[in-house]
């Protein structure tokens, strides 16, 4: 393997992270097409679902939602977030090796010293998730309150 060292500005470093991060996703994790993707939507519990559905869709429409938003969106704390997260990662139908939703950290707009973590996926893995939900009739819901 060879290696290549390129200074990266701070304020890039996240977007350098994922792209580095989709690159070697794409060579070593071939095989979730429509049907397999299908198959691990409808294996997940309901609230991984949801998450994975949630996230995808922001991917689709070009603004991926940050991860305290979503908790709140559903209720739940972060490292319930995170949870649920690392159950609609883990692909049990066939071998893969990577994560479907990763963590970037952008710089916050509105505070530039500050960042903010958004929940990303590839766009292409977004696409797959947001036509398999819409084929077999997922809806996406938000997780119900806890009493």
């Amino acid at each position: 393997m060879a290696w290549v060292m390129v200074p990266v500005p701070e304020e890039l470093l996240g977007e350098v992270d994922a792209l580095l991060y989709r690159l070697r996703l794409q060579n070593e994790a071939p095989g979730l097409d429509g049907p397999n993707m299908g198959e691990h939507l409808l294996s997940l519990a309901d609230e991984a679902r949801a998450v994975l559905l949630e996230v995808a869709a922001g991917v689709v429409s070009g603004q991926p939602i940050e991860d305290l938003q979503l908790a709140d969106m559903f209720g739940i704390s972060e490292p319930e977030l995170l949870g649920l997260v690392s159950e609609a990662n883990d692909v049990t139908l066939l071998p893969f090796k990577g994560k479907l939703i990763f963590i970037s950290r952008e710089p916050d707009p509105a505070r530039p010293e500050n960042t903010i973590r958004r929940l990303h996926m590839m766009e292409g893995q977004a696409q797959i998730v947001v036509e398999q939900a819409e084929l077999l009739g997922l809806e996406r819901t938000t997780l119900p309150s806890p009493e």
